[in-house]
């Protein structure tokens, strides 16, 4: 897949460190910087990014929850509102939910929350971007390990909170060893499990944060200007 070079841009980057809580500037600052250099398509990209604050949205617009006032997604709650009666101008797979919301109809046997995640993660795993693919096929891996986890700790029905059908997800759900037999093919599993039951949530965070961050750098470490290295900085 052909990739623009957006030197400019990305010389100009600050430098993020990892143990640094100073944030050189705000994501929505961020967002509107590279609305400047990038592409039509490589926005697009970066659009799919903040589809997940559209997700709760959503969810919270038709189980007429009270909005948490954030305007980080793509939509607007009132862009989202107004297309509830007529499902359009949206994602297909938002549209779909809403509509089987509508007939009262399930695609996936697992909660609203959990289906639309579900059907968000089919939906970005179809762009042409390996990179997009890869990033967010190892985010729902992450993210149901530690749901798995959290089942087994607090003996949790652990069959409708794990999402996706990829070989990673069917053996969260039937394996009964303690790395659910996935350590050999993916290292950080038995990283995650050594430090699960720290007390310390924030540092447990933390740890599932560096994990992210050691993806991202593996994962962009030829890639010098292109897009996949400003969506690594997002």
């Amino acid at each position: 897949m052909f990739k623009n070079n957006y030197y400019c841009l990305i010389a100009g980057l600050p430098d993020l460190i990892a143990d640094d809580n100073k944030i050189p500037f705000m994501i929505s600052d961020f967002r509107e910087e590279i609305l400047l250099y990038l592409t039509k398509n490589d926005l697009k990209l970066v659009d799919l990014f903040f589809l997940q604050e559209d997700n709760k949205t959503l969810l919270s617009l038709l189980n007429k929850r009270e909005l948490n006032g954030s305007t980080a997604g793509n939509y607007s709650p009132t862009y989202i509102e107004d297309r509830l009666k007529e499902p359009r101008d949206l994602p297909s797979y938002m549209i779909e939910f809403i509509k089987n919301n509508k007939d009262e109809k399930k695609k996936y046997d697992v909660s609203d929350e959990n289906e639309l995640t579900w059907m968000f993660f089919d939906f970005v795993n179809k762009t042409k971007s390996k990179f997009i693919r890869d990033y967010f096929t190892f985010d729902m891996n992450l993210r149901n390990l530690t749901t798995a986890l959290n089942c087994r700790k607090y003996d949790r029905e652990l069959q409708k909170e794990i999402i996706g059908d990829n070989k990673f997800a069917k053996a969260l759900r039937t394996s009964k060893l303690k790395d659910f037999g996935l350590t050999d093919d993916y290292p950080f599993v038995e990283r995650v499990i050594s430090f699960f039951d720290n007390p310390a949530m924030i540092e447990k965070e933390r740890q599932l944060d560096l994990l992210r961050w050691e993806f991202l750098d593996e994962k962009t470490t030829f890639e010098y200007f292109s897009i996949d290295k400003v969506l690594s900085f997002l």
